[in-house]
């Protein structure tokens, strides 16, 4: 009885260390990585890792005499110290060893493979795949900080501004915010030539701003409003670019020299719009931001005719009010001078301002407003008008980026409208919604469809108009 007594005893407990293991083996790859990480080996008793640490390699070789006791999480771990110690052979070799079981382990083998990608210079593979990974997964901090780095090392500082904001916006941890204030102060330092260029086709309800008005009653006459004052629907072409070379007077200062130019054209020359500029000025750069001061003078074409010179000055201020908050100042005060005699110059002065408050890496909220004063000779043309408006952005899944935005203006004028005893008030609405496909990638940029629509009120009846437009171009921002 004694002996069968013993080996019951010590069946039951082989069978509880049994349970015990299938328990660990079951929760292994299932923890978070903060946690103890434990797998068995037929071979030799598993790596323990204490809690809220990674496992630390000191070279391939150690890496060699324990994979087989190591789990994936584990694995994962000393493939990312390869990189880091510059070992990418080998850490190529590993990582096509891994037999990730998990979704999430999937995710981290491609996205190590693509931290592997930029170590190895193969920036174009690890931006492919970074950005894969966005698609279906717009919240991954690390792959957004990774692909901005990817970028940054392309010198597609328009992109990798775009991502790097992003994430400085989610607020990171304050050694990730340093890092990335670094990257962007060293693009800032680096762009002498700047270069942007854009086309789109622009069908439209409304080209003109015309009204639907077909008679404008002044007094007791009425009058045939001509039929190229009325709503034109039509499709137009949008083009230009704009160009810049930068001379570096200290660390912070430069003097920049800029010139562009912008069309709009329709089929019916009646309404293409040309517009040529330049500016000269310093730009200042500070710690949260930079100052622009320029000198600017355009000269515009309308109909194909000379319409009128503009010239003046301007400022844009761009600056990090914290982590998650971006403002952006600008003001203009330029003189219009028109080719025909009989037009009254003006002089218009200008100031609008943006805030955006991010919420994560892949949404914020934008908050605008502004004010125009622009004065002429003739009372009637000259006015004041305010505006205010809410925007928001948002990386979805399905490889979609959603930017819409509201804004509302009211102009009120001085003297009154011809052949009327009141002063004209317009109230104008105008919506947009701009939907970018991420995923859909032509010569490094993104198709863009803009959707607008606007809404003038106003209480000279034949001022009042609508419109429906749509703008396919392509972006660098995704």
């Amino acid at each position: 009885m004694g002996g069968l007594a013993m080996l019951a005893a010590r069946c039951i407990t082989a069978a509880l260390a049994l349970v015990g293991l299938a328990g660990a083996m079951a929760h292994a790859d299932q923890r978070p990585r903060a946690q103890t990480a434990t797998v068995a080996s037929a071979q030799a008793p598993p790596i323990q890792v204490p809690p809220g640490e990674v496992l630390r390699i000191a070279s391939a070789q150690d890496l060699a005499h324990v994979w087989g006791r190591l789990n994936t999480i584990q694995r994962l771990d000393a493939i990312t110290e390869l990189i880091r110690m510059r070992a990418l052979d080998d850490a190529e070799t590993y990582l096509t060893r891994v037999d990730p079981v998990q979704p999430l382990h999937r995710l981290e083998v491609e996205f190590l493979t693509g931290v592997l990608r930029r170590s190895q210079g193969r920036t174009d593979d690890a931006v492919k795949i970074f950005r894969g990974l966005l698609v279906a997964h717009p919240g991954f901090d690390r792959v957004r900080l990774e692909l901005g780095y990817a970028l940054f090392q392309k010198q597609d500082d328009e992109a990798a501004r775009h991502h790097f904001e992003l994430v400085l916006g989610a607020t990171p941890s304050s050694d990730a915010a340093t890092s990335i204030q670094g990257f962007l102060d060293a693009m800032d330092r680096r762009r002498r030539w700047q270069f942007t260029s854009y086309f789109s086709l622009a069908p439209s309800t409304n080209l003109n701003q015309g009204t639907t008005a077909r008679i404008m009653s002044i007094g007791d006459f009425d009058f045939a409003i001509d039929s190229q004052a009325r709503k034109q629907s039509g499709v137009g072409l949008y083009y230009g670019g704009t160009g810049s070379y930068s001379w570096s007077l200290a660390e912070t200062l430069d003097l920049v020299l800029g010139g562009g130019a912008q069309a709009r054209d329709f089929r019916a020359a009646t309404y293409d719009d040309v517009v040529a500029s330049m500016e000269f000025g310093p730009r200042i750069r500070f710690d949260a931001g930079e100052v622009m001061v320029a000198g600017t003078v355009a000269r515009r074409w309308f109909a194909g005719d000379g319409h009128s010179v503009i010239y003046g000055a301007r400022t844009q201020t761009r600056m990090r009010l914290d982590q998650r908050y971006l403002a952006t100042f600008s003001t203009a005060c330029v003189t219009k001078h028109y080719d025909n005699p009989g037009a009254a110059d003006a002089r218009n002065c200008s100031l609008t301002a943006s805030v955006d408050y991010g919420f994560d890496t892949q949404s914020y909220l934008r908050v605008l407003g502004g004010i125009e004063v622009e004065r002429t000779a003739a009372p009637h043309l000259t006015y004041i008008e305010a505006s205010a408006g809410l925007g928001g952005f948002r990386e979805l899944e399905w490889g979609v980026s959603v930017y819409t935005q509201a804004r509302v203006a009211e102009r009120s004028f001085d003297g009154y409208a011809p052949g009327t005893s009141t002063a004209r008030r317009d109230r104008r609405l105008e919506t947009s919604i701009h939907l970018t496909k991420r995923d859909l990638e032509i010569f490094s940029f993104a198709p863009s469809l803009e959707y607008t629509f606007t809404l003038n009120r106003s209480n000279i009846g034949h001022h009042s108009y609508d419109g429906h437009g749509i703008n396919l171009t392509m972006t660098k921002r995704y």
